[in-house]
């Protein structure tokens, strides 16, 4: 289920975090719809691909409406992402070469294992 601004309210059953953006949602969104931030992951009706580019360890969450005008936004660096649920840290990296997919596409990878320092 979607509210009206596109955040995923139906979070039962395994709920996990992309290792590229740290976005949240139930593992069957990750396989129907993919990640809309990291599209270059191929998640979409990949399960292989999810279960690679997301982990269910993560800590904290970001419930982000207003991207661009968000000082949480800006300080955990997805101030450019699509509204939604967004971890403050995520166990786990990426491995090089999705890390190399994602940096190819024009955008930073970060680790999000730590929060980011101010």
């Amino acid at each position: 289920m979607m509210m009206d601004r596109g955040i995923s309210t139906n979070l039962t059953g395994k709920v996990r975090a992309c290792l590229g953006c740290s976005q949240i949602k139930a593992l069957a969104d990750f396989r129907r719809d993919g990640c809309e931030n990291c599209p270059m992951l191929s998640m979409k009706g990949n399960i292989t691909n999810v279960n690679e580019c997301t982990t269910p360890n993560f800590r904290g969450v970001i419930a982000l409406f207003n991207p661009s005008s968000s000082w949480i936004s800006r300080w955990q660096r997805i101030s450019e992402f699509k509204k939604g649920l967004y971890a403050m840290n995520v166990e786990g990296v990426l491995s090089d070469d999705c890390i190399r997919e994602v940096e190819q596409n024009g955008r930073m990878y970060h680790e999000r294992e730590e929060s980011f320092k101010l």
